[in-house]
């Protein structure tokens, strides 16, 4: 009881308990990949100087994945040519060309093994691949010749 005869309430429910959960979200790493222009070496008549030309890559990366890219071939050993039609091997007209990390074209891009590229941002990156067709000697048939080259992004 109080000093004025009321008497006191009981302890009721006051008592707390506490405890906690966590939040958690899971970002994964993720890679898009697309050819925002492709390698075109231009029209000659002729090879008989250098030629070079430049194709754009974009990929896009969640933040601080990192990625490397790699450009393959359709010959075993490495080696790069373009064709006319989809006829290659012996007695075919070829006309050999190398990809370039660099417009100094100093660091070849290895048709067998990846190239470290760099890390995501979150936004869109361009890579640029540059290519040289060195000066031929022999003459080469009219035609258009291409060549496929594999882009595999590695994350």
């Amino acid at each position: 009881m109080d000093a004025f005869g009321i008497p006191s309430p009981t302890r009721c429910g006051n008592d707390t308990a506490t405890a906690q959960f966590k939040i958690t979200v899971h970002v994964e790493s993720n890679c898009n990949l697309n050819v925002a222009s492709d390698l075109d070496f231009g029209r000659h008549v002729a090879i008989n100087e250098d030629v070079r030309g430049r194709g754009l890559i974009n990929v896009r990366c969640t933040r601080s994945t990192p990625y490397s890219i790699k450009l393959g071939s359709r010959e075993a050993n490495g080696q790069r040519f373009m064709t006319i039609g989809s006829a290659r091997g012996a007695g075919k007209a070829q006309i050999p060309y190398e990809l370039y990390q660099d417009s100094s074209y100093s660091t070849i891009w290895d048709a067998v093994k990846s190239v470290p590229s760099g890390e995501g941002n979150g936004g869109e990156q361009s890579i640029p691949v540059y290519g040289l067709v060195r000066r031929q000697a022999q003459s080469f048939p009219q035609g258009i010749y291409t060549d496929i080259v594999p882009v595999i992004l590695e994350y």
